[in-house]
């Protein structure tokens, strides 16, 4: 019996195979998509664990995410969005004088302790430097101390991107994790007078959620899909057939397609296209992957001090503990908590600290709990401790990343194959909800 012919054939129901197999079923085309395991998500995930619901990845989104938004209203069923209280986008970070209110504008910034007298001058001097040809990929921790000085870019870009990307600013390029600030450099030549016109074109971002958790979003995905969705289905192999693509899975059955999107990790990737180009197969196995440990805390009432209102805390320069920041998930919506609870999920791991993620479960609770003690100023007795390990979680974008899997797609686009995954859109659940082919 001949196999199906698929316009598309989308391999691994993350966020980003959803969102493409969800946009090309919506431009008319016929879709498979593909799952390993025995669920759609990724590594956005829901759980209800001793009364509360916890997030295991991301557990929020940006109000500017313009094409999550668009993604979830297209549904036949869509998730339902909640926009937090105000005081929900404050943030702090911590610091051996306890935790500090972030500044949130320039002004703000220059009556704030964070940095030292000649860090301020430093900062404001930006606005009279002009853009720099920088011949080679620049990193981003090159970029902000050369527009900037070396005290922002250690006591504020440092705990920024260890909480963003999980990495050390230096191992990230700048135009390949913050392409935005490179092209506010070229555009504005003064970052600070780009951020001010940018504030003045559009309202205030804020941070917005599920009403059922982030997972909702690939259950809806997946439910609008029907049996176009197929889980715990591996793929084995991509080949070619003529002008097709037949894609091989565990169970045996031939699918064949137009046109095959893989929406996985680097390194799967790099298995599949191996037949295809080694060149490309070689460029994606060097991408990195950095681990984290992620980490629900619950507290009962009088299990902590009092939490801050906002949405967590960095750690920054001088505190001393490893723990690379915390969110306060009960602060955005009480009902993640019983009555009177509050949650709080701790980050560890990460680029910097790649031996956190083979603590053991013990030792993991003994450092939250002593961090979360020594943030809040007071004794944590928590009622739940629960951990969720994710070996490759963020991809490092390191300098220089965007042009190399530009190669590597360059390389596979003739035979029909597509990359996509967080290593190419960008991390964050609202960069790789806006894939599509």
């Amino acid at each position: 019996m001949s196999a199906l012919v698929h316009d598309l054939v989308v391999v691994g129901a993350g966020i980003t195979g959803l969102s493409v197999a969800w946009r090309a079923r919506r431009a008319g085309r016929s879709v498979l998509l593909l799952e390993a395991s025995p669920r759609v998500g990724g590594v956005i995930r829901t759980e209800r664990v001793g009364g509360y619901r916890v997030e295991r990845a991301a557990a929020t989104f940006p109000s500017s995410a313009t094409a999550l938004l668009e993604l979830a209203s297209s549904l036949p069923t869509p998730p339902t969005v909640r926009t937090p209280p105000p005081e929900a986008n404050g943030q702090w970070l911590w610091t051996n004088r306890g935790l500090l209110a972030l500044p949130r504008t320039p002004p703000a910034l220059l009556r704030s302790p964070f940095l030292p007298f000649r860090g301020k001058v430093r900062l404001f001097a930006e606005l009279l430097r002009g853009p720099r040809r920088v011949r080679t990929p620049e990193s981003a921790y090159g970029f902000v101390r050369r527009r900037f000085g070396r005290d922002v870019a250690e006591r504020l870009l440092r705990p920024m991107t260890l909480g963003i990307y999980g990495t050390r600013p230096e191992d990230l390029g700048l135009a390949d994790a913050f392409p935005m600030l490179a092209d506010m450099e070229r555009a504005s030549g003064s970052l600070l007078r780009g951020f001010a016109k940018r504030k003045g074109g559009g309202g205030k971002r804020t941070i917005l959620v599920f009403e059922d958790g982030m997972e909702a979003l690939p259950r809806a995905v997946a439910a609008a899909l029907g049996d176009a969705v197929r889980v715990s289905t591996p793929v084995v192999r991509v080949s070619k057939e003529g002008e097709l693509l037949r894609v091989a899975t565990s169970s045996g059955d031939p699918h064949l397609a137009r046109r095959v999107v893989l929406a996985t990790t680097a390194g799967e990737q790099a298995r599949l296209v191996e037949p295809f180009s080694t060149a490309a197969a070689e460029t994606l196995s060097t991408v990195a992957y950095v681990p984290m440990v992620v980490v629900a805390v619950g507290l009962p009432p009088g299990g902590a001090p009092p939490l801050p209102k906002g949405f967590g805390f960095l750690r920054g320069a001088g505190a001393k503990g490893r723990v690379l920041g915390a969110s306060f998930p009960s602060c955005w919506n009480p009902a993640v908590a019983p009555a009177g609870h509050e949650l709080v999920t701790v980050f560890a791991g990460g680029g910097a600290d790649p031996a956190a993620a083979d603590l053991s479960d013990d030792e993991v609770a003994r450092v939250v709990e002593r961090d979360l003690a020594t943030a809040l100023g007071g004794p944590v007795r928590p009622d739940l401790v629960s951990i969720c390990r994710w070996p490759r979680a963020i991809p490092v974008l390191s300098p220089g990343h965007r042009a190399r899997m530009a190669s590597a797609q360059a390389l596979l686009s003739r035979h029909g194959l597509v990359l996509s995954g967080s290593h190419l859109t960008g991390v964050g659940v609202h960069a790789c909800a806006a894939a599509a082919v």
